[in-house]
């Protein structure tokens, strides 16, 4: 927690001390909520995809029961630091569905291993200024480790760590239903990039490559463990860099639209999960 906090507020500091200037002129003023209101959809139709891939997964479940637990879930997430909040769905399978932990938390990994090999996928499409070798190379070290994946597994069985059996054969489960699961997973990242792109597109002085590439940044800095408190700072940080490296946009202006970006990501997370708690009661 003091990691994050310490995160969040130098992050900040820095920033407001560099760049007072630009934030207190920045162009929110002329903003639209209309901007907001077509992006909002996608990322809500972004969770309804993300139940559907855990319903895939945990078929024993309704689609109703997954979209709840995806709801809290992707709220706990967002708002716990240093992605603590990843642990919200294993212990809530295991409290109120009966899902031993080591299911579902194998589970939470493979699932988790998708969303880094699709995001990687859509870094080899959308990265500006990639060479096609480099992205062609991308995509098939992305083969190559899918291919190699039953060998690693089973290298692993090999060291007879009775823990780690346990833990690899409830993978092994997860993995079984991974065909219909990827096209979830693929379905969810295009949707959450596309509504981010659509949205700094509209705050940005940027075409719509562009602002998927704007995007991608955003999340790709989202999955690393060292997050301020909700996430605030790498997401913006990375947002506004690839704006300002690849595109000249000045860096307060990338960061206040990443900025813009993260607080509608992170509105619709929390009325998901309020809708979700309302539909408990």
């Amino acid at each position: 927690m003091m990691v994050a906090i310490a995160v969040t507020v130098g992050l900040a500091a820095w920033f407001f001390h560099q760049y007072h200037d630009a934030v207190t002129t920045a162009p929110w003023q002329q903003w639209n909520l209309r901007d907001f209101a077509g992006p909002a959809l996608l990322i809500v139709a972004s969770h309804l995809l993300r139940a559907a891939r855990l319903h895939a997964e945990l078929r024993a479940l309704s689609f109703a029961a997954c979209w709840r637990l995806l709801a809290y879930h992707t709220f706990w997430v967002n708002i716990l630091p240093m992605r603590s909040g990843e642990m919200a769905l294993p212990l809530l399978l295991a409290r109120h569905h009966q899902v031993p932990l080591v299911r579902a938390t194998a589970t939470l990994l493979w699932l988790r291993v998708q969303d880094l090999m699709v995001l990687i996928l859509l870094a080899a499409i959308l990265w500006p200024e990639l060479p096609l070798f480099v992205r062609l190379g991308i995509v098939a070290l992305l083969v190559v480790a899918l291919l190699l994946l039953p060998f690693w597994l089973a290298l692993v069985e090999r060291l007879r760590w009775p823990w780690l059996e346990r833990f690899i054969a409830a993978l092994r489960i997860a993995i079984t239903h991974s065909h219909s699961v990827w096209h979830w997973t693929i379905a969810n990242w295009c949707v959450k990039i596309a509504a981010v792109g659509w949205l700094l597109a509209a705050l940005l002085p940027l075409d719509g490559f562009a602002a998927l590439g704007g995007a991608l940044a955003g999340e790709l800095a989202a999955i690393q463990p060292v997050q301020g408190i909700a996430g605030f700072g790498p997401y913006e940080a990375a947002v506004a860099a690839l704006c300002q490296t690849f595109y000249a946009i000045p860096l307060a202006s990338g960061v206040v639209a990443g900025f813009a970006a993260h607080l509608l990501l992170l509105a619709v997370s929390t009325l998901m999960a309020f809708l979700a708690w309302i539909g408990n009661q």
